[in-house]
């Protein structure tokens, strides 16, 4: 049983798919959010590396859904790790 599933955002941000060659626009990333909102989502995935998916997301109210984003690789020269989180979230 599923018990919990996340809507994928790389379309928001990117041409993103095998038969897709164009970003889906606001209108169309407004009515997904409600449809999924309809059905009980309440989870978005995203990642830095989703071209304008965070800018675009940030122009919507999803202050009811849980956002999970994804870091690009950490250097290995990194000393402060909490501060590159911070930096990469802000």
């Amino acid at each position: 049983m599923i018990d919990r599933i996340a809507l994928g955002t790389a379309q928001f941000g990117l041409p993103y798919g095998i038969t897709n060659n164009n970003q889906v626009s606001m209108s169309e990333i407004r009515d997904i959010i409600e449809f999924a909102e309809s059905k009980g989502m309440d989870t978005l995935d995203t990642a830095i590396s989703y071209g304008d998916c965070h800018e675009r997301l940030g122009l919507l109210d999803l202050s009811d859904w849980k956002v999970i984003t994804k870091l690009p690789k950490i250097d290995e020269k990194t000393i402060d790790i909490i501060k590159w989180i911070r930096d990469h979230i802000d």
